[in-house]
């Protein structure tokens, strides 16, 4: 199969809200060239090399690019189209001009060429005390494994590859708050990589819910890579800020720990459904947060009388963790 090589043409300051917008699809897998930075990093790493290749900064592109690449299937496409709809409304808020021309090219990439150049960088990676996140074709001994729960990965999926900082806060997080044989819920769940690791982690089943019916067949092969079985992972496609019938199933349940890596205005925004979800004194664990927007979260959550346990950061990133109060 092949795969696309997605490049969006955006500026220095533009960057960070491309990236943005792919995260919030579940696309973290991103690429940046920017020659902008990669100036500022020679310049300050300038005592650690004796020799640059003169050419290198001219292999840059002038604009700076962010890109992503996925497999050029049913799935694939799909995100693409998501993508282009995001860019196109991204578009439409740039008023000064700030975010470059943000024209997108899609190129088509041998499936050998990008898996070889793939499996260079993609090693395993350990999160937190317990987890170890490794790529299929790699085998890890026991002795290296040690008491780390394993989630396989099939990176052939670029995106909810547990790489991105939110998502690494989220498992730290996980791997403190989970109890054996919790019920978890997970809200824009995407590839399923949290509730999947949280039933690895002890919890005894996890309902999964995104927005995008892309999700379905990643998150359940995930699922199902890893040895859940049928009872222990369900997953549901709607919006729950909306759809009432979705949120009618949902009540059924009754969770003892809630999982929302999605965006700050969605976290603020199901605050009172997450409420209405968790057992008293259950756990919610919230990402996708920039720093900026922390303070927002807090006074959201705590307007609702949850108390906040615990804040872990990384890079621009705040993860958060609460628990729901004791009476509802």
């Amino acid at each position: 199969m092949d795969w696309m090589k997605i490049s969006i043409v955006t500026t220095t300051e533009g960057i960070e809200s491309v990236s943005g917008r792919l995260y919030d699809l579940g696309v973290t897998g991103v690429e940046i060239e920017d020659r902008a930075s990669f100036d500022d990093f020679i310049h300050s790493h300038s005592a650690s090399w004796n020799l640059l290749d003169e050419h290198l900064r001219e292999s840059i592109s002038k604009d700076p690019l962010v890109r992503v690449y996925l497999k050029d299937d049913k799935l694939g496409r799909g995100f693409l189209d998501n993508i282009k709809l995001n860019i196109e409304d991204l578009k439409t808020l740039d008023h000064n001009s700030c975010f470059g021309s943000l024209e997108i090219t899609v190129e088509n990439i041998q499936e050998s060429d990008w898996e070889n150049n793939w499996k260079q960088y993609f090693k395993p990676l350990p999160i937190g005390e317990k987890i170890l996140i490794k790529p299929s074709w790699e085998e890890i001994s026991k002795d290296v494994l040690g008491d780390r729960v394993l989630f396989d990965i099939e990176p052939g999926m670029a995106f909810g590859t547990g790489l991105h900082e939110s998502t690494q806060l989220c498992m730290k997080a996980l791997e403190e708050y989970v109890k054996k044989d919790d019920v978890l819920l997970d809200i824009g769940c995407g590839t399923g990589i949290l509730s999947i690791i949280g039933v690895l982690l002890g919890g005894k089943k996890a309902i999964a819910l995104d927005i995008d019916p892309n999700a379905k067949e990643v998150a359940l092969e995930n699922a199902k890579r890893n040895g859940l079985i049928n009872g222990q992972y369900e997953l549901m496609i709607g919006d729950v800020l909306s759809d009432t019938k979705l949120e009618g199933k949902l009540r059924i349940q009754n969770f003892d720990l809630v999982l929302a890596n999605i965006i700050a205005d969605v976290v603020i925004a199901i605050s009172d459904k997450i409420l209405k979800q968790l057992k008293p004194n259950g756990i919610c664990i919230l990402g996708g947060i920039i720093k900026d927007r922390e303070a927002e979260v807090l006074a959201a959550y705590k307007r609702l009388r949850f108390q906040l346990l615990k804040v872990d950061y990384a890079g621009e990133w705040v993860a958060m963790v609460f628990k729901c109060p004791g009476f509802l």
